[in-house]
């Protein structure tokens, strides 16, 4: 009876020991997270794109609602989310180009210019750091609230 407890007893602490070691290895894969002055950058650029309603964007060829693209690209930020440690990382993986296709995503903006979404977005950044510099406020973190954030 003891060597049949001690088996179970072995096989208990084994299996505890493998999900430990499941779980801290899960947890450091996870990345670090996006510092908060980044982040309030990436949030601001999508709730802004979400808000651009006189323009359309172009995705492989197919053109979308500035709410589709805000949409998209926060998609797109929850898949990339463990390479993104700056707001240029976001524009670079998540607001450049089709995964799929390898198209440039574009803006048509209200009159009739077409730009490629990493010029348009890569601006606005930099106008927004500019701001942040000057001493203006850096923009606050979207709550989860927000819709564009959905």
């Amino acid at each position: 009876m003891g060597f049949v407890r001690a088996r179970v007893w072995a096989s208990q602490l084994r299996f505890i020991t493998y999900a430990m070691t499941l779980t801290l290895l899960c947890t450091g894969a996870a990345g670090a997270a996006i510092p908060p002055a980044e982040q309030a950058y990436i949030d601001t650029l999508i709730r802004e794109v979400a808000e651009a309603h006189g323009m359309v964007f172009i995705r492989n060829g197919l053109e979308y609602s500035s709410a589709d693209a805000a949409e998209h690209l926060h998609n797109k930020l929850n898949y990339f989310r463990n390479e993104i440690h700056t707001a240029d990382d976001f524009i670079r993986l998540c607001a450049t180009k089709s995964e799929m296709t390898g198209l440039a995503y574009h803006v048509r903006e209200p009159n009739g210019t077409v730009l490629e979404s990493a010029v348009f977005l890569n601006a606005r950044l930099a106008q927004l750091r500019q701001a942040s510099s000057a001493g203006a406020p850096a923009p606050a973190p979207a709550s989860p609230a927000t819709p564009a954030m959905r």
